[in-house]
């Protein structure tokens, strides 16, 4: 059917779709899978669906077919900048509750700290984890995202000092550096430890 699916949902815009590096001509969009496939797509030419998160090809493609997107719009909503994709997958892959679980205050600092409008593609043969989504998300803006003491979710980024130190400290301020014995339980150092549990099954 020639019907290709970018993302899982409601999608903002499929941008271009090329086959083999050459770029299609965008077509019309339809509501519905059901009317994407009983569209007549022109000749080189692309049509979508965004609220599927679908494009179909005209004929079929003479390589690898790619595509540029602009992705989840969840709720109508669309998001591109890091904390709130940060939220959106939060959202839509934890148990955690929004707001409840996260540090909103963050959310909004950072939001306007650090608007960069940034892209994050997860593959469907993907193994990875939303913690380590979330790092390389808040990665790609100096930042990171973790659990505060009292359990809510908190985004940041790695920030200049706001104001000037009170003292300085270089190699002139040591007057001694010495190596201390480690403690006896680790002296010599441990290469291995046994942990007796249960049968890891994943």
């Amino acid at each position: 059917r020639l019907i290709y699916q970018a993302h899982d949902g409601q999608i903002e815009d499929i941008v271009a779709v090329y086959d083999r590096g050459v770029p299609l001509t965008k077509d019309a969009d339809y509501a519905t899978y059901a009317l994407l496939n009983a569209a007549t797509v022109s000749s080189g030419t692309y049509a979508t669906c965004f609220a599927e998160g679908l494009f179909r090809l005209n004929a079929s493609p003479a390589g690898t077919v790619t595509c540029d997107v602009k992705g989840d719009k969840t709720g109508g909503v669309y998001v591109n900048s890091a904390p709130t994709i940060v939220r959106r997958i939060v959202n839509r892959a934890t148990v955690l509750t929004d707001p409840a679980d996260l540090y909103e205050p963050s959310f909004t600092r950072i939001g306007v700290a650090q608007p960069a409008e940034i892209g994050f593609w997860s593959g469907v043969d993907d193994v990875i984890t939303v913690a380590d989504a979330l790092a390389q998300i808040m990665g790609s803006v100096g930042g990171w995202a973790g659990f505060r003491r009292n359990g809510k979710l908190e985004v940041n980024i790695f920030e200049a000092p706001a104001t000037q130190p009170v003292l300085y400290l270089d190699v002139t301020d040591a007057i001694e550096v010495k190596r201390d014995k480690l403690p006896s339980a680790l002296t010599p150092p441990p290469w291995r430890h046994r942990v007796g549990y249960q049968k890891n099954y994943t």
